[in-house]
């Protein structure tokens, strides 16, 4: 690489925020010094965190020629290995603070302040949560009293009732053992280390074992509306007054929910759920609305989590449109804040119509009757947002009630195979 290349005024420093620790990871540490030690001839490159041996950095050459520093994190439990170049488990990692190496050493979770990590075995590492109104000392390697310290913990510690960190990793289909990080816009393949396999569930590469033998993507919450409004997987309690009617033409099995403008069913199971970046709602229906007035566009809920009077993190709706036609609108509310949402073209109201929300890390869609609709947007890679509100059917906040006919709800914790 060049000298000008390499000069300072080319350089651009891009750290990873997702979780604001730019001041933690960045102090003392001059990114442009270690990428100039780097290797990026292949237009990328990897070098050492000189501080946390779970952080290393990414330097590459950026379209303009500029070189970038992005500082990142191991997944949970792994070490990085300038060595290999990759985060592996701890006990073969190079890095000179190993705990695993040196059991007396201990260091800071980097996301707040209250977390760290030990390795008593010498093999794994152990995570911890110090009580509350205490935060880590990494000089003293202990936790101190510190009231002003109330951030959230890793799910595992002791507080067990944290918020769950925002993800931003994902899948790769059909490599389990790579995940896209989503950095600045953009998605970058990493590898897991060996004998690993990355979980969307623990946001982290997990040993093989330990993940689920059947990858299959099955419903985690199914509605058929058959004989009652109940959950078919048994896992939520659901109330709600709308019918079941049995004799209506075109509904999958023996009934579909009949919704007459002031009922509805209520998922309680999804209240505060984490849905993270794996989301599939799909469901099928049929209108019987009432005659519009005029050439007004009027709003209609179909199925979304707002039964609490607040806003969705997710939700589809019914917009109608003159001559008995309307589009279907759908999206998500994210963790950074955003909406993003996509609406389908103008369908008849006549019939039933065949309903899919996808969220698979940066990519989401709505689908409605085989026709995809991108949902697009800069910032599409954070998570879901939660809400402290069950999923609801047949209404929403700020929307009309629906009247017709809802059948075959599911929601999944996955995406199924046939809508990537």
């Amino acid at each position: 690489m060049s000298a000008s290349q390499l000069a300072f005024s080319s350089f651009v420093l891009q750290l990873v925020m997702s979780l604001n620790y730019d001041a933690i990871v960045n102090h003392g540490v001059n990114l442009r010094d270690l990428c100039e030690e780097c290797d990026t001839s292949t237009g990328s490159g990897y070098a050492h965190h000189p501080r946390y041996c779970h952080l290393f950095v990414h330097c590459s050459l950026g379209g303009d020629g500029q070189l970038i520093g992005q500082v990142k994190e191991c997944t949970r439990g792994l070490l990085w290995s300038q060595a290999v170049k990759q985060c592996v488990w701890p006990d073969q990692s190079d890095c000179p603070d190993n705990p695993c190496r040196n059991r007396s050493l201990s260091f800071r979770d980097v996301r707040n302040c209250n977390g760290y990590f030990t390795c008593p075995s010498g093999t794994r590492l152990d995570y911890h949560c110090c009580p509350s109104d205490q935060r880590y000392s990494e000089g003293e390697r202990v936790c101190v009293l510190d009231p002003s310290c109330g951030d959230p913990c890793l799910p595992g510690s002791a507080n067990v009732t944290a918020k769950t960190p925002e993800c931003g990793r994902y899948p790769v289909e059909g490599q389990p053992s790579q995940y896209l990080w989503a950095v600045g816009g953009r998605n970058i393949t990493m590898t897991c280390a060996s004998g690993t396999a990355f979980s969307s569930d623990f946001c982290s590469c997990t040993e093989s074992s330990a993940l689920p033998s059947d990858e299959k993507c099955e419903p985690y919450i199914w509605f058929p509306f058959d004989v009652d409004i109940k959950d078919q997987e048994g896992r939520t309690a659901s109330g709600g007054n709308a019918d079941v009617s049995t004799s209506q033409r075109g509904a999958v099995g023996r009934g579909a929910a009949h919704f007459a403008g002031n009922q509805k069913v209520v998922a309680w199971a999804m209240n505060n759920m984490e849905f993270r970046s794996n989301f599939t709602l799909t469901f099928r229906f049929k209108a019987d609305l009432p005659d519009p007035k005029g050439t007004e566009s009027l709003r209609y809920a179909l199925v979304d989590n707002s039964d609490c009077d607040k806003e969705a993190t997710f939700g589809v709706a019914l917009l109608t449109a003159p001559q008995n036609r309307a589009s279907v609108h759908g999206g998500f509310r994210l963790k950074n804040g955003r909406a993003f949402t996509a609406s389908s073209e103008r369908l008849s109201l006549n019939g039933w119509h065949d309903v899919v929300l996808m969220k698979r890390g940066p990519r989401a869609q709505l689908t409605v009757d085989g026709n995809d609709f991108p949902i697009e947007g800069e910032g599409l890679e954070s998570d879901i947002d939660i809400v402290d509100c069950s999923m609801t059917i047949g209404t929403g906040t700020g929307l009309l009630d629906f009247v017709g006919y809802i059948d075959e709800v599911k929601y999944y914790k996955c995406v199924p195979s046939q809508y990537l």
